[in-house]
């Protein structure tokens, strides 16, 4: 992929929901949410780690702490290929389910 094609392409918005900077929430588990696409879920899967390092998150915000992230598929059977995916990241482990 060229320094063009990556520009061009935009980065999916990663939401905090829990851990610190979360008003309420300050002293949970930092939980993280972001929506992709089949493209984006490729390359999470190809490399968790750098796909979460590119939306701003690693091991100073207690995501993948041993340089890995496991990641889990969940397909809900929506009787067509699934367009987004919603996944959610805690620690070293994603879990992701079409929707």
């Amino acid at each position: 992929m060229t320094d063009s094609t990556r520009q061009e392409r935009s980065v999916p918005k990663l939401r905090q929901l829990a851990g610190p900077g979360v008003a309420g929430l300050e002293r949970d588990t930092p939980v993280y949410h972001v929506d992709i696409d089949k493209k984006e879920l490729d390359t999470l899967l190809a490399h968790p780690v750098e796909f979460f390092k590119r939306l701003g998150v690693g091991p100073e915000q207690g995501i993948g702490l041993n340089g890995t992230i496991n990641v889990n598929i969940v397909q809900v059977n929506t009787g067509t290929q699934a367009i987004e995916w919603c996944c959610y990241v805690v620690g070293d482990t994603t879990t992701c389910h079409n929707h």
